[in-house]
């Protein structure tokens, strides 16, 4: 494993060549308030660089995130996937949901929850959603047209411990256990569950970019 950025990172957004990281720069000691900053790390010039906020909110929200982050409170806690036909699924911690249609219209909203707690994070399977509930330590599979739950993968006995970031490829969805510090692989055809990787530390994202995989743990956010 390389390490690409420290452990101040938070969150990493995908690039067609690269990630957006986005990264604890410090504490503001006047009111206590965690300072963030962006860099943008490009594997095809292999080299770093800051970046604007806008950049970082552009990949997250899409070219009308400006019109999208006056209609929710706190926008960077949101985290969000990219839906067929130009529209945008948006979640936040506490369970609350939001689609935007392409012009950034609220076409649905509501709350999306197993056993009173939101979502960590969700993944696009045709016309389903996958989403990882860390206090329950299971993944779950929503239908995206009635938001209704399909089924349910895990439990308190299961493998998942703290089960957080989530990557599809194919019919293989890679779930991140932030409590054991491992990748499971689930199959979607048949739902067996496979360990993917140990990290020995705990695993809050795992994706692949651009032919590289990255993983982002404590320590930092590593190629591997």
């Amino acid at each position: 494993m390389i390490q690409v950025f420290d452990e101040k990172a938070l969150n990493i957004l995908p690039l067609p060549n690269g990630f957006i990281v986005a990264y604890k720069k410090a504490e503001d000691e006047n009111d206590d308030k965690m300072v963030v900053a962006y860099t943008l790390v490009s594997f095809e010039k292999e080299n770093s660089s800051s970046v604007t906020r806008s950049v970082y909110q552009l990949a997250k929200f899409g070219s009308l995130y400006k019109m999208i982050e006056k209609q929710l409170e706190n926008s960077f806690y949101w985290k969000t996937i990219f839906l067929p036909n130009d529209k945008l699924f948006a979640f936040y911690p506490d369970g609350s949901a939001v689609i935007f249609d392409a012009e950034a219209r609220v076409i649905w909203s509501g709350t999306v929850l197993y056993d009173n707690s939101g979502a960590a994070d969700f993944a696009l399977q045709g016309n389903s959603l996958w989403a990882s509930f860390p206090n329950s330590d299971c993944v779950a599979k929503f239908n995206i047209g009635t938001m209704r739950e399909e089924l349910r993968i895990g439990g308190k006995s299961s493998a998942f411990s703290r089960p957080e970031g989530l990557f599809l490829e194919g019919d293989k969805l890679y779930v991140c256990s932030e409590g054991n510090g491992k990748v499971w692989e689930v199959n979607t055809n048949n739902y067996a569950v496979l360990e993917h990787m140990d990290f020995g530390e705990p695993v809050h994202q795992y994706l692949k970019v651009g032919g590289f995989t990255l993983a982002r743990l404590d320590s930092g956010v590593y190629k591997l």
